[in-house]
């Protein structure tokens, strides 16, 4: 019998790395700034130093703020699978009530990793989803991009356990030794249930 298990997207990833590329650049430039000369505030006002990085620390903190509020508003899904089922709750930050669709896992006739494309100002970006099907259609369970490698990991591997009935599962490329792989996408490949 399967433990309960809850998966979560997590929109906010986007906004951890832009954390992450921006800190050491803010560094850089405050530390270019203070070794010139020093931020002070004279009675003509702030020395350059000090605009520098008053500019600086605006322009960060509103990207940054830009940036948690559009990622704000993104839906975010959190799955709840046990052994007989799996829930999946979408809502974004800022709302109280989602949008709930579930399912049995006795229901599910395939398992795939779906690629989509999606057009933003003119190119065409690649958005990759864990997905089963039922007989009421496909259901997306989580988007890979927004989810950390072991969340992805570990949904894949609850899935290939809860779903017995299916002739095929997922795993990683590196794993896939001397299987035929039917389909491969993303770094997994669908081989024979053995």
């Amino acid at each position: 019998m399967l433990p309960t298990r809850i998966f979560q997207e997590s929109p906010f990833k986007a906004l951890k790395l832009l954390v992450a590329i921006l800190a050491p650049i803010f560094l850089f430039f405050a530390f270019l700034v203070l070794s010139e000369e020093t931020p002070q505030i004279t009675s003509n006002g702030l020395n350059k130093s000090a605009q520098l990085l008053a500019i600086l620390g605006g322009v960060s903190g509103g990207v940054f703020l830009l940036t948690f509020l559009i990622l704000s508003f993104q839906a975010r899904k959190t799955l709840k699978c046990d052994y007989e089922r799996c829930e999946i709750l979408q809502k974004n930050f800022w709302s109280t009530v989602g949008f709930l669709t579930q399912f049995k896992w006795i229901e599910v006739t395939d398992s795939n990793i779906v690629e989509q494309e999606l057009e933003i100002d003119g190119s065409y970006v690649s958005v990759y989803t864990f997905a089963v099907k039922t007989e009421h259609g496909q259901i997306n369970l989580l988007d890979l991009k927004t989810s950390s490698k072991n969340n992805i990991q570990g949904l894949i591997n609850y899935v290939n356990k809860a779903t017995p009935n299916l002739k095929y599962i997922w795993i990683k490329d590196s794993e896939i030794g001397s299987r035929l792989a039917v389909d491969s996408i993303y770094g997994y490949s669908k081989v024979g249930r053995n």
